[in-house]
This record gives structure tokens, sequence and C-alpha cells, in this order.
């Protein structure tokens, strides 16, 4: 509505400095994830959303978004073998949606596969617009899908739109780090040289191996948390630093 009073003062924020979150929570509700995995899980979640409801009603109460409007976004899916939207980013952040994702995430049962799930979440973030920092947390303690988790992950790299970060929980969590930060590693790249020995014309061969690029991409991240206590202060910092970085990068 342009006649709305909060309108002048919303466009008047609408600057580098001012920008939208949107998180995409990818939960893993097989049986393994029962007891203090899924109830930290839980606890990491609700948190976020207190904290982006607590942001909403700032603003609202300083007029800087416009009725109705959520500049911090949260959907929510949880996985077994196949994927069930929990709850969708366009959702108002309400007390209803809190106890929907609690309520739902809390019911456990089944296998692990979450490529199909990756892969869905990921077309619907608001790809494009610049003001909005968009984040993919996936939390689980098995590998699941490693060769349909690959070509998703690279692709989320090639884009460097989206920030996803994969915390591993419990015993597993060394495998789902791997699951999400290999297919960024380079191939092994062989370089052969040949050396003459001077004094007596022998040739000898040398091999090395190398591999070329970092364990993880600039933007997607992976945590093993074998304590699950451990992911909630380290995904905190993680949200917190990854805003700040889409705020320079917006201002400069």
């Amino acid at each position: 509505n342009p006649n709305h009073p909060a309108t002048g003062l919303f466009c008047e924020v609408r600057n580098p400095e001012f920008i939208e979150v949107e998180t995409e929570w990818i939960v893993d509700n097989s049986g393994s994830m029962a007891g203090e995995n899924i109830e930290k899980s839980i606890d990491l979640m609700v948190i976020v959303i207190e904290a982006f409801k607590k942001v909403k009603e700032d603003l609202e109460a300083e007029n800087l978004v416009m009725i109705n409007e959520d500049p911090v976004r949260i959907g929510v899916t949880k996985f077994t073998v196949f994927p069930q939207r929990v709850t969708t980013l366009t959702q108002p952040l309400n007390e209803e949606k809190e106890f929907r994702i609690i309520d739902e995430i809390s019911q456990i049962g089944g296998g692990t596969d979450e490529a199909e799930t990756i892969d869905t979440v990921y077309k619907e973030l608001n790809l494009g617009k610049k003001n909005v920092i968009k984040l993919i947390f996936v939390l689980s303690d098995g590998a699941g899908n490693k060769d349909g988790v690959a070509p998703i992950i690279r692709q989320i790299e090639e884009d460097d739109e989206v920030i996803l970060l994969a915390m591993g929980l419990g015993s597993g969590a060394d495998q789902v780090v791997e699951t999400y930060v290999e297919p960024l590693k380079k191939f092994i790249q062989t370089t052969t040289t040949h050396y003459i020995n001077p004094k007596t014309g022998e040739t000898t061969t040398a091999t090395t191996e190398f591999v070329t690029g970092a364990n993880e991409g600039t933007n997607v991240f992976g945590f093993a948390a074998h304590n699950p206590a451990d992911m909630l202060p380290y995904a905190l910092d993680f949200l917190k630093k990854q805003v700040e970085k889409k705020k320079r990068e917006l201002i400069y």
C-alpha cells in the first residue's frame, strides 16, 4: 500500500545495510536421529526462530517494514527416504508455525536419502535477489545418498548464491561432512618429471600426485558435532558471521 505511513520509512531503509534473511532447514528424521540428536536440532531451530521473531517485532515497532512483510523467513523440510515439507518460506513467522515445526520434526522414523530434499529446497530459494542472504542448514547423523547429493552441491557452489552448512551429529558426524564437502574436492593431478643423470646418461622418472583446490568451497561448509550440544554455539556464530559478511559485500 503506497499510502501506508510506514512506506516512506521502509523505502529509506532499502539500502545496502538492510538485508533480508531466508533460512531453509533440512532435517534428518530417520530412526537413528532419535534422542539427543533430534532434541538438539529442535533446540537450535527454536532459538533461531525466536531470534528472527524478535527481529521482525523490532522492525515493526519502528515502522521499518510494512504490515504482513517478513524480512526474515524460515522454511523447514524433514526427510527420511522422501522429503516432506513442514513449512515454507512464505508462511508467516509466528507461534503457530513454530509449534508445527516442533511437532513435525519430533516425529521420527524411516531411512535416509536427502538428495531430492536439497534439490527441491534449493530451487525454492529467492535466487537472484541481491539483498537477501540465503542459507540452507542440513542436520543429519548419516552419510545419506552421497552420489545423489554430489551434483547438487557442485551446482550450489557454482551458482554462488546460497550458503549451505551441513552439520553432522553424533557418531556419524564425519560421514555427513564428507558427503557434502567431498564433491568439492578437485581431481588428483599427476605430474611426471624425467631426470637425466649427467654422469651416466640414465633417465629417472618421478611421479608426483597432488590435490588441487580446498576441501571446502566458498559457500558450502561442514561441521562435525560429535557432541550434538556443540552444534548450537557453532551454528549461531556461523549465522551471525554470514549475515555480517553479506552486509559488508553489499556496502562495499
